[in-house]
């Protein structure tokens, strides 16, 4: 499949013979596919579960989502780690290993691990160990993986025992100012001695054991207590499982034949067409015919000797017109596999109208929905693991700033300031966090919204004392069209309305000092308005004087 993938041009197969392919469906489907799976860092959602039992554990709810948001830009968690598995699990399976590293710098895959610094890095596929008698994962009796520590540290760490069958993996260069690791005939150096060891995951048990590889002994080198949560260090992402199997199906192999007869067929058509060529013949007895024809220009009349039959302009080769439908058919066929490929990729319009369009891609998406949900559940896991060796860690503190109201609040992440249990908050990822959008796209987004949600409510906004923030919205939105608004408004002072305290009743007096019908009260007109006037300036002229006592003996 990754020979299918690279073209063929990355190690050119077994063989060293290489699979020519013109039109590579593996790489269209996986870039299709992959920013809709991860295309950045997940943003967790972090929930308390006492309620208002605890205020101070809300405020740390935040603490802890802001904390644990700066640890994947720390480790760069989407292009590290969830980016390259996610493509992973479209040819196999991804696989990751969480936890914290103690003692050194564990280099696992092409990520070094710093010390103390909880990690989720990526296992390769041939590097991982499964238990492959189990039907489900949850069956497994061992999983684990191989890797690679220095020969120095392994004896002289004290972490590890009966490591003297090892031996290095690769010859070591004796020159270390060379600052290449191959010789002129490609043979392999490292620049110091490296050894394979197997760690092996017991979840029985809730250990961790340490092997080395077959063949160089048969002693447990290490044994520690797994102190993560009950789903071990490892977690799989997949779509389909095989029954009874705890090897997955992945997308790849519903293109892979396809792939392949396709490009069969254009290799095929291809050679034909390049055998192509057009050339005169003429009879061999009559060659001034033939000199005529060829000196000729455009629309002269030439006679010939021998008659018209003599020279004559013939085709040779050309691909078999018979074959295009077919590979019509083929390429059809790929994208009616899974989503609809072309549909969901934006390659054109494939029903007679827009509707008709958008449930088709509605139908497509639904599909890419289902392998977006596996992706979240098993970031989810991941995260929930980061933020369990995060909470552990009682020397961590990440200094975080909240922006409350417009104002940033410094605090911070530490042991001091922890609030309940791990177990009192929950764990989630913010929906559609892992994916990019353009910024033509969130612009759209944002007008939809404008449109279809913010102005339709914008008086019940207002009647709740929420208003809009025009000028906000005009820079964010002016900021994915690439246009700069700063000079476009001018500051201007609301001017002072002194407001009377006796504000007069609403309407306009009409002839005659009624208003709809309703005398003019304003004056004191009459009896009644006199008499309220005059009782509103006794309370008035009262005001902070104490009141006269109650004659009925009450208070």
């Amino acid at each position: 499949m990754l020979n299918h993938y690279a073209n063929g041009w990355y190690k050119g197969g077994d063989t060293g013979v290489r699979e020519v392919m013109p039109i590579n469906l593996i790489d269209r489907g996986v870039q299709t596919l992959g920013p809709f799976l991860v295309s950045q860092n997940p943003k967790v959602s972090i929930t308390t579960k006492m309620g208002n039992t605890n205020p101070n554990a809300k405020s740390f709810a935040w603490t802890l989502e802001l904390a644990l948001n700066h640890l994947f830009e720390e480790i760069a968690f989407g292009d590290n780690t969830l980016r390259p598995v996610a493509i992973d699990s479209l040819f196999c399976m991804g696989i990751t290993k969480t936890g914290v590293s103690h003692a050194y710098d564990v280099e696992i895959g092409d990520n070094n691990t710093a010390v103390g610094q909880p990690y989720c890095d990526r296992i390769d596929f041939d590097d991982y160990v499964g238990d492959v008698t189990a039907r489900t994962r949850a069956e497994m009796k061992i999983e684990g993986h191989f890797y690679e520590l220095p020969l120095e540290y392994v004896i002289d760490s004290g972490l590890f025992k009966h490591y003297g069958n090892l031996v290095p993996n690769e010859k070591v260069h004796e020159d270390k100012t060379r600052d290449y690791v191959k010789n002129r005939a490609g043979e392999a150096f490292e620049l110091w001695p490296t050894v394979t060891l197997l760690d092996l995951y017991i979840p029985k048990e809730g250990i961790i054991v340490t092997l080395p590889p077959m063949g160089y002994g048969q002693k447990i080198m290490r044994t520690v207590e797994w102190d993560g949560p009950d789903t071990g260090p490892f977690d799989v992402l997949a779509y389909r499982y095989y029954p009874n199997s705890c090897v997955p199906i992945p997308p790849v192999y519903t293109w892979l034949d396809l792939n392949k007869a396709v490009n069969v067929i254009v290799t095929k058509m291809r050679t034909m067409t390049e055998r192509e060529k057009t050339i005169g013949i003429f009879d061999s007895s009559n060659p001034e015919d033939a000199e005529k024809t060829k000196n000729a220009a455009h629309g002269d009349l030439i006679g010939l000797t021998g008659g018209a039959s003599t020279v004559k302009e013939i085709t040779y080769g050309g691909f078999n017109g018979q074959s295009l439908p077919f590979l019509q058919w083929l390429l059809m066929q790929y994208s009616q596999s899974g989503p609809n490929m072309d549909l969901i990729r934006g390659a054109g319009n494939q029903s007679p109208t827009l509707g008709q369009d958008q449930m088709l891609q509605n139908n497509a998406l639904r599909e890419v929905d289902d392998m977006v949900g596996k992706v979240y559940e098993f970031t989810k896991s991941t995260t929930k693991k980061l933020a369990w060796f995060l909470w552990t860690d009682p020397l961590k503190v990440i200094p975080v700033i909240k922006r409350v109201a417009g104002i940033d609040l410094k605090t911070e992440y530490s042991e001091a300031t922890k609030e309940g249990d791990f177990f009192d908050y929950g764990f989630d990822i913010e929906p559609y966090s892992l994916g990019r959008m353009n910024p033509e796209l969130r612009y759209q987004k944002i007008m939809q919204l404008i449109g279809q949600v913010v102005l339709p409510t914008a008086e019940m906004a207002m009647a709740q004392g929420n208003t809009l923030n025009v000028s906000g919205l005009v820079e964010e939105t002016a900021k994915y069209l690439n246009v700069d608004t700063t000079n476009w408004w001018i500051p201007v002072v609301p001017p002072s309305v002194e407001q009377s305290p006796f504000p007069p009743t609403q309407g306009t007096p009409e002839a005659g000092g009624t208003t709809f019908g309703q005398g003019d009260d304003r004056g004191g007109a009459t009896p009644a308005s006199k008499q309220a006037n005059k009782n509103q300036f006794d309370m008035s002229s009262r005001a902070g004087k104490p009141s006269p006592p109650n004659k009925s003996g009450g208070e």
